[in-house]
């Protein structure tokens, strides 16, 4: 069974909003208190779930590279990204016995990571967008 872009892309638009939704409320520090580590966990699944749709929405197989796509680098990006937030965010877990953070440094590196991978697949975005519109009229999107 072929999955069906239309729905997937509405599915992906819904899960991000939510993953970004628990992201920002992440910051706040009430909220952290309130829900604690599950913060974290459900932002990662909600944003690895709309990765992982938006990778079965290119069509083209799991294992089978597109590197002159755009939106094939996007999708990847993101999911990417989605497991560098939640390597970070492991990584960040204060252990009740010690007060110690588990790992400052892969923390540190899962948060970098993380930040460029979602940074590049929005950069991505705008010209994947142009080679789209283009294609589907014939005239070049300004």
């Amino acid at each position: 069974m072929r999955a069906q872009p239309a729905r997937l892309n509405s599915a992906i638009a819904w899960l991000f909003v939510r993953g970004a939704s628990c992201f920002a409320l992440g910051t706040i520090p009430a909220y952290v208190d309130a829900v604690g580590a599950a913060a974290d966990a459900t932002t990662f699944f909600v944003g690895s779930i709309s990765s992982a749709y938006a990778i079965a929405a290119l069509g083209s197989g799991l294992w089978r590279p597109r590197l002159r796509d755009l939106p094939w680098w996007i999708a990847w990006l993101n999911m990417l990204g989605s497991v560098a937030f939640m390597a970070s965010a492991i990584a960040n877990y204060v252990l009740p016995s010690t007060d110690a953070v588990i790992d400052v440094p892969l923390s540190n590196a899962g948060t970098l990571l993380e930040a460029v991978c979602f940074l590049v697949g929005a950069a991505l975005m705008l010209p994947a967008w142009r080679a789209e519109v283009q294609s589907r009229s014939g005239h070049p999107a300004k």
